[in-house]
């Protein structure tokens, strides 16, 4: 077993209810580390698709998002990002930071990414559009490991426990490494806000090179992540928007599918709009498949920016620990623009 098979099985904790042991996840010996998720993917886009750095109709925007998971059954998983983007002609360019933090153990990522874009239309009109885009960066992963517990530290001594003065019988060359990083994204949108539907479909490529990721002196590799997503945004009518999406998300043999249903509608009196929309999510590990969660949504756009909250409800096999409790989630972004743009616009999220 390595490192990183120890920190999910100890991360993921252990409960005693009545006396009784009950191990939360044990992660198979042959696994990779996946990478972080979030329910409100659609609010960061830099992180969702690099193509989409820079799509926007304002000066600049900036975006700060924050995750909490599984406070309620084990010592929090809490994932802090800030990005920055910014049109240029035709280009967008932009930054963000991403910073995960799982368990007992610390076990932290760091993600530093540099990102552009190139945006062209394909129609007089200006209403069809492609656009392409890489990321480059680094990746720091770092544990401690003085707060881990390890089989070898498993006593039968005054009826069982885990004793952390035994020694855990592990080798490490290195409790913290940093890796390159290289993604890439292309997308459509069709924008044309007085059409009654406004499609958008893309696909993203994260960690490109593969780079090496053990803590050990092994080969093991961080294995690319594939994200496909579309979506439609719907013009009922002046004051009512609908928008439905797919989220595809692959990474060795864990695979992610969510569909969403968002609901906007605009307040005259607040010169603003408000929405909400239910998210559900599965979730399939090799041959091991579950009902991960339904994703409850609100927000308000009001002048130059955009606040959501949701809440995880867990619908999977740990309900019977968890109570459905999962997860809250907040982000906030803002866009500088010389008028007030209330209007959602698509893919410009």
């Amino acid at each position: 077993m390595n490192i990183i098979d120890h920190i999910r099985t100890f991360c993921a904790t252990t409960l005693l209810t009545g006396g009784v042991l009950v191990m939360l996840v044990v992660a198979p010996s042959n696994s990779h580390a996946q990478d972080f998720h979030l329910s409100q993917y659609n609010a960061a886009p830099l992180y969702l698709n690099p193509a989409m750095t820079g799509m926007f109709e304002g000066s600049y925007r900036a975006h700060i998002h924050y995750r909490n998971q599984w406070r309620s059954v084990a010592s929090p998983f809490t994932t802090a990002m800030v990005s920055f983007d910014m049109p240029w002609k035709k280009f967008g360019i932009g930054a963000m930071i991403l910073n995960d933090r799982a368990g007992v153990g610390n076990y932290n990522v760091l993600n530093f990414n540099l990102g552009g874009a190139y945006d062209f239309a394909i129609d007089s009109a200006k209403h069809h559009h492609f656009s392409v885009g890489p990321q480059l960066g680094f990746i720091h992963k770092s544990v401690n490991m003085d707060k881990l517990l390890f089989h070898n530290q498993y006593t039968n001594s005054n009826s069982g426990g885990f004793d952390p003065g035994l020694p855990n019988g592990e080798i490490t060359s290195n409790a913290s490494i940093i890796l390159p990083d290289l993604n890439a994204g292309v997308m459509y949108y069709y924008s044309n806000d007085r059409f009654v539907v406004n499609p958008f479909i893309g696909f993203s490529v994260f960690h490109i090179t593969q780079p090496k990721q053990s803590f050990y002196e092994n080969e093991e590799r961080l294995p690319r992540r594939y994200v496909f997503h579309l979506g439609t945004k719907i013009n009922v009518s002046p004051l009512v928007q609908i928008t439905p999406q797919l989220f595809i998300m692959n990474q060795v043999n864990a695979n992610e599918k969510t569909i969403s249903m968002e609901g906007s509608y605009y307040l005259k009196s607040q010169d603003s709009w408000v929405f909400a929309g239910i998210t559900y999510r599965s979730f399939k590990f090799k041959e091991f498949s579950n009902n991960d969660a339904y994703i409850l949504l609100v927000g308000m756009k009001y002048a130059r920016f955009t606040g959501r909250i949701s809440y995880d409800i867990n619908t999977s096999s740990l309900t019977s620990v968890s109570k459905g409790r999962g997860g809250i989630e907040l982000s906030l972004t803002y866009i500088a623009s010389k008028v007030n743009i209330p209007k959602p616009g698509c893919p410009r999220l």
